[in-house]
This record gives C-alpha cells, structure tokens and sequence, in this order.
C-alpha cells in the first residue's frame, strides 16, 4: 500500500495565447494499493499473476470544485506476465481493466503496463 501526494503549480509559458493563459496549483492525496497472486498458469516458461488494485484520490486546491467532484475511486483486475526470459528490454507486462467513480462521475479504462 503507498500513499502519495501531488502538489504542482502549472503556469503557461511565455508567448501563449491570451485566450488560454492561466495557472493553477493541482494538489491531490492517493491511497494506492496492488495485490499480485499467482494463477497456476504459466507463459514463455514463466508463471501468470493476476493482479487486483485499489486508489482512492482526494483533489484539493484549484482542482478542488473545478472537476465536479473531489473524491475518485479506482477499482481493477487484470493479469500479469514476467517476459524476461524472451524480451530483453522488458520485465513485466500487465494488463488491467479498472472501473472508476465518484461525486457524479463513472467510467471504464483499460491499461497496459510495460516495467523496463
């Protein structure tokens, strides 16, 4: 489990249009966590995991009200690949679908995940 904390301030550069200058401090809190179990399965001579995750962000700041909403959920599955033996320049891939939610918000992301 990780908590992290985001703190950033973002200005336009110099020469932007008038139109869409601005700045803004994006802060948010994330409590992130990944579960990794093996399946009893096995590809490229290596065992496949699944992969079960849980993040629960908090926005403060200028992103506080601005986004509809202030507390986001993230919950996913998925399945993971040691592929070391056969791919040189990589570790791992991981493939996960997560559901997202919160204060008026919902949806669905898939991701690929290649550790190098």
């Amino acid at each position: 489990m990780e908590v992290r904390y985001t703190n950033i301030y973002l200005e336009s550069l110099p020469g932007t249009y008038e139109a869409v200058q601005g700045s803004a401090l994006a802060q948010n809190l994330n409590l992130w966590s990944r579960w990794r179990a093996p399946t009893g399965l096995t590809a490229l001579q290596r065992p496949v995991r699944y992969v079960l995750e849980f993040t629960y962000s908090h926005y403060f700041g200028d992103q506080e009200d601005i986004l509809g909403f202030n507390n986001l959920f993230s919950v996913g599955a998925g399945l993971e690949l040691d592929t070391n033996a056969y791919l040189y320049l990589t570790q791992r891939i991981r493939l996960i679908a997560r559901y997202r939610f919160g204060q008026n918000v919902s949806g669905y992301s898939a991701s690929l995940g290649i550790s190098f």
